[in-house]
């Protein structure tokens, strides 16, 4: 399964937790993002978090559909 349908499927499920009124803090989310990403994608990761003591998960997702984007090209 292509990476941005992982995704997809977990912002799927966070959607789903939300609809149920259970709270899925963003961090946490990030970081359930970030350890799912295989060993090709370490450098993205390590990228991510230079110089910053937080990452969103906006900012992962972006970097991941524009480095997506660009092994396209």
């Amino acid at each position: 399964m292509p990476l941005t349908a992982h995704l997809d499927e977990l912002n799927l499920i966070l959607m789903q937790h939300q609809d149920i009124d259970i709270k899925i803090k963003h961090e946490d989310a990030t970081m359930v993002l970030l350890a799912f990403f295989p060993s090709s994608y370490e450098n993205l990761v390590g990228s991510l978090s230079v110089e910053k003591d937080y990452i969103t998960f906006e900012e992962v997702k972006s970097s991941l559909y524009t480095r997506v984007s660009f092994q396209r090209i």
